[in-house]
């Protein structure tokens, strides 16, 4: 199809719901362009739900035919030759040209009469993310989800560079960066990291291990399959959580804390007390306990048996719990079933970790695991655990690092000492 952008004709993907109809989706292309596999991703993205606009952001250059891929993708030397013919063309798509082209964009999907809310998403790969970003921090009153996967240039010395567009934005954000990128390295990510951090913003930010740039691309030597999927499973995610006006809408407590692995710490009573008031407005059933009261693991087993309303039989060990929590996350007890999920909250659990680590951290990973199936079902379940200690670290539980909140992601935010 064809849309108008600032007086220009830019052919573009348009790809709709099973329904006809629902929010809209912006997507940047990689560097190769308008393609079949680009298609593909647009479809897939809108058989969650959505309306994907993906335009020819190169039409400066030619029409998408001019453009096509010629090159066997699949074959590295392919890839290489190819990129030695587009690399140009990304390069003229400077700053000045991007932003109004952006614009354009943005106001001919929700101009679309299929889409139904004025907040929408955008998500880029390879140079597209930059334009995601750009995107984000240029309408902050439209975007409410933005995503990059194998990003790259997003962090650069330039007074221009696109992670300085984060200080005007306010959606929530998805970062799947490439393992090994020359043009995304750690310490970008880190410093991209925060700059989400310092702009208050709802974010992951994380690397793949072991895909390269490129990956989500299965017609190029760069396809990962895994990655691909954790990718979009994080793309889908991030959608739902945040592009439904109205009924079921999240809050965005709600949407910091439904990101894996389930599991966040808080330290000040007082901002823990708040999200739970957030939270039960959402119409979660949050059921609370004092870690600090747990003498023993038996004091443990004990307290979560009472607190979720586990059965007589419950064994007290790390396997029966597993095999209750699973009931729990399946609707059989432990949660009103008219409720939106489950909150757990731990109370003072600094000092039972510092006593029984190995079980303090065993009741959060099987938890986190828990959760992610439940998730699957629809029915949320949340853990917050409040810590004394403002340094408190934790291993990894469901394979994911534990966070902070974002109220207390800066260690500074945290204050020091014991709260009441």
């Amino acid at each position: 199809m064809d849309i108008e952008v600032n007086g220009a004709t830019v052919e573009a993907i348009l790809t709709t719901p099973p329904a006809g109809s629902g929010p809209g989706v912006l997507l940047f292309s990689d560097a190769f362009g308008l393609r079949p596999r680009i298609e593909e991703m647009a479809s897939e993205i809108a058989r969650w739900g959505y309306v994907v606009l993906a335009p020819n952001v190169f039409h400066r250059e030619g029409s998408v035919a001019d453009l096509s891929v010629a090159e066997d993708l699949a074959d590295p030397d392919g890839r290489q030759r190819l990129w030695r013919k587009v690399g140009p063309r990304v390069g003229r798509l400077t700053v000045a040209r991007a932003l109004p082209d952006i614009d354009g964009y943005l106001a001919a999907l929700l101009a679309r009469p299929e889409v139904t809310s004025a907040r929408i998403g955008v998500v880029g790969f390879c140079m597209g993310a930059r334009l995601a970003v750009r995107a984000a921090g240029r309408r902050p009153e439209a975007v409410a989800a933005c995503a990059g996967f194998h990003g790259g240039g997003l962090v650069t010395d330039a007074p221009d560079s696109p992670h300085l567009a984060l200080a005007d934005a306010t959606a929530e954000f998805v970062f799947g960066h490439a393992d090994g990128d020359s043009s995304l390295t750690p310490q970008n990510c880190a410093d991209l990291g925060a700059a989400l951090a310092g702009a208050g913003l709802v974010a992951r930010n994380e690397i793949y291990p072991g895909a390269v740039h490129g990956y989500t691309m299965a017609d190029t030597s760069a396809w990962n399959e895994a990655a691909y999927e954790r990718a979009f499973a994080e793309l889908r995610g991030l959608f739902d959580r945040t592009l439904h006006d109205g009924a079921g809408a999240p809050d965005a407590i709600d949407r910091r804390l439904l990101q894996d692995p389930y599991v966040t710490l808080f330290r000040q009573p007082a901002v823990l007390d708040d999200a739970l008031r957030r939270l039960r407005g959402s119409g979660y059933d949050v059921r609370t306990t004092d870690a600090s009261q747990w003498t023993d693991q038996q004091g443990m087993h004990r307290a979560l048996a009472l607190l979720l309303d586990f059965p007589s039989y419950y064994g007290n060990n790390l396997d029966a719990l597993n095999d209750c929590l699973s009931d729990v996350a399946g609707g059989a007890y432990g949660v009103d079933p008219g409720a939106a999920g489950l909150v757990l909250v731990l109370r003072h659990y600094d000092a039972f970790a510092a006593t029984h680590r190995d079980a303090a951290f065993a009741v959060l990973d099987i938890f986190a695991v828990t959760a992610r199936a439940a998730a699957l079902r629809g029915r949320p379940m949340l853990c917050l655990v409040q810590s004394d200690d403002p340094d408190l670290e934790l291993p990894p539980v469901g394979a994911r690092a534990v966070p902070w909140n974002g109220a207390e992601w800066l260690r500074a935010r945290r204050g020091d000492g014991r709260t009441m």
